[in-house]
């Protein structure tokens, strides 16, 4: 892979075969799935939904006003 080495005489950077790098790198990008117990009000993912929800209508707010 060209261009990724930082410094100056640097060797260069190769990838790697999948199966060596570590298992959970391939769950990085899957949403979290929340337990029944999270998403009870007061709990984490009922947090994290009460905050996304209010992005969005923030975001629609703000859109609309432009219109």
């Amino acid at each position: 892979m060209p261009g990724l080495n930082w410094l100056k005489g640097q060797e260069p950077v190769v990838a790697l075969a999948d199966e060596e790098y570590p298992p959970w790198l391939w769950t990085i990008t899957k949403p979290k799935v929340y337990t029944e117990e999270e998403m009870r009000p007061g709990g984490r993912g009922h947090k994290k939904m009460l905050r996304s929800e209010r992005r969005a209508e923030i975001k629609m707010r703000n859109f609309m006003k432009t219109q």
